[in-house]
């Protein structure tokens, strides 16, 4: 009995002594995980302005009831090259993928077409039988214009494709001068017009708040006209006529406000 009685003590004595032992052992921590990274989609969304620059042509048509453009021409077709440049603000409005929006622009321009012949018959109508030569100038100038327009696009991440179309508005300025040995004719109009204008481009967002664009559209300020008294023969009164319209390419840079596009980390 005692060497049974001592058996125990002794398995209880090792067993409690390896309990303790285990229990000053260190824990080794669990790997801590990295915390996760919710990444916001690019949104289009917000308020923003920009600059803008490019070319332009005016494919304005004249007409007239004299003899004006050329010895035997009652019509032109003058073609206005020059620069653009200009500024731009908008808002946009995402709802994935369409994007909805709406701009305004103005633009000054350096577009300008010369015309300028001297008619050497007497015999025309004219110019007076009495005179050997006059000389005929006309000139077309489109100095500004500015758009106000809608905005329909596509987006795919941080590209947007879009079509635009809305409001232009726009000066426009013609100069004809019929010039003789004595009498002549010097007309400066100038005539601010209103219209329509489409059309389309693609935009860039180059970081969460700059974005580039490539734009084209088409400005269309309707027909203007002039009338003048001729101071050589007939037709008494000289009414001539010119449509103002043009082909806008440009390049532009915006800074967008409010937008998000940042990667969010979540904190624990």
């Amino acid at each position: 009995m005692s060497r049974l009685l001592a058996v125990a003590v002794a398995v209880a004595v090792f067993v409690w002594g390896g309990s303790a032992q285990a229990a000053d052992m260190p824990v080794k921590a669990p790997p801590r995980m990295a915390a996760p990274v919710l990444t916001i989609p690019f949104s289009w969304t917000g308020f923003y302005v920009g600059l803008n620059a490019g070319g332009s042509l005016g494919t304005w048509g004249a007409s007239s009831n004299a003899q004006i453009f050329e010895p035997d021409s009652f019509s032109s077709s003058p073609r206005l090259l020059g620069a653009v440049g200009g500024g731009q603000a908008g808002f946009n409005w995402q709802f994935d993928p369409w994007v909805v929006g709406v701009e305004a622009d103005i633009q000054a321009t350096s577009e300008r077409k010369t015309q300028a012949f001297t008619l050497v018959s007497p015999d025309d109508f004219a110019c007076d039988q009495a005179f050997p030569s006059c000389d005929y100038l006309n000139r077309w100038k489109f100095p500004w214009f500015g758009t106000v327009r809608g905005r329909l696009g596509f987006a795919s991440d941080r590209w947007l494709f879009y079509a635009t179309g809305g409001f232009a508005y726009g000066e426009a300025r013609y100069d004809l001068a019929l010039t003789g040995p004595v009498f002549g004719l010097v007309v400066h109009d100038s005539t601010r017009k209103s219209g329509w204008t489409a059309g389309g481009g693609v935009e860039a967002a180059i970081s969460s708040i700059w974005s580039v664009k490539l734009e084209y559209l088409y400005v269309d300020l309707g027909t203007h006209s002039i009338s003048a008294e001729n101071p050589f023969a007939t037709p008494e009164t000289i009414v001539s006529s010119y449509h103002i319209r043009d082909h806008i390419l440009r390049l532009g840079v915006n800074l967008r406000f409010g937008a998000v596009s940042s990667p969010v980390v979540a904190k624990y």
